[in-house]
């Protein structure tokens, strides 16, 4: 079993947020960095001798010093904390989103057929469905496909535009991509790509086994308090293991670890 920052687990349970579920959601910080720290996976000055941003800002909020989250030997001194961290020092640059979706874009029924003409599966797009599929399809592409197509087949005054062949022929292509034929699929009702039954139903008994588990890491009991003193604990189980349950990218769940933690946590949750 991996060691734990007892110090650290302490001040968060006796604090007003309780877990670390709440007190990453109101620093605004991801579950995995906060609890990094309780598993002594990073430490928390950086190699300048600066206490990091999230750990600043984790010791204000529980209104504690470093000493009193960290074990002395873990510490690396000297340190110090900046007067402010706001102009994004030891964060990582946060991603610009891309819009994907552009409701703006119209088409006149006309247009709707070019572009229903000008597609490589053109013949399987039924009369009923053409407007709102090529509309559907138009708003999703990239800004430079859609001015391709707009200038070559959309707009017939701004056909003798120089837009290059390339850029053309990859709007063509964007049109009549795989994902749009997805989405021709389920206009028509047949969408290949839907799980059968059987699956679905053990698939929605899996989400809502992690939603449970959610919230016992939220009221406290996961990562660690279910494995002190627990009884027979399936090899290659551990408190990190079950973190990564909790993960953007899930692995692979052991039905008799979940099993495990799902029976220990319930009951621990009867006793408290």
């Amino acid at each position: 079993m991996n060691e734990r920052n007892f110090k650290y687990d302490n001040a968060i349970r006796k604090s007003q947020f309780g877990s670390i579920s709440r007190l990453s959601e109101y620093l605004n910080l991801s579950y995995r960095n906060v609890e990094s720290y309780a598993l002594l996976e990073r430490r928390p000055v950086d190699r300048n001798g600066v206490v990091k941003y999230d750990v600043a800002a984790i010791c204000q909020a529980l209104e504690c010093d470093l000493d009193d989250l960290f074990p002395e030997n873990f510490v690396d001194r000297p340190y110090r904390f900046r007067e402010s961290y706001a102009d994004g020092y030891g964060q990582r640059a946060k991603k610009v989103p891309v819009k994907r979706h552009f409701p703006e874009r119209d088409l006149t029924p006309v247009q709707a057929d070019v572009i229903i003409k000008a597609l490589a599966f053109s013949r399987q797009v039924e009369a009923d469905i053409a407007h709102e599929f090529a509309l559907k399809i138009i708003q999703r592409l990239k800004p430079e496909h859609y001015a391709a197509i707009e200038a070559k087949l959309l707009s017939p005054e701004r056909a003798s535009e120089d837009v290059p062949e390339k850029q053309y022929e990859a709007a063509l292509k964007a049109l009549s991509s795989p994902a749009n034929l997805r989405v021709l699929q389920r206009l028509k009702g047949r969408d290949t790509l839907d799980a059968p039954p059987r699956k679905a139903a053990k698939t929605l008994q899996r989400e809502n086994d992690l939603k449970e588990i959610q919230r016992y890491f939220e009221a406290g009991l996961l990562p660690g308090d279910a494995f002190i003193d627990a009884p027979d604990v399936p090899p290659g189980l551990n408190p990190r293991v079950v973190t990564q349950w909790m993960g953007k990218k899930r692995p692979k769940i052991a039905e008799d670890h979940l099993a495990y933690i799902l029976e220990r946590c319930r009951a621990l949750a009867q006793v408290e």
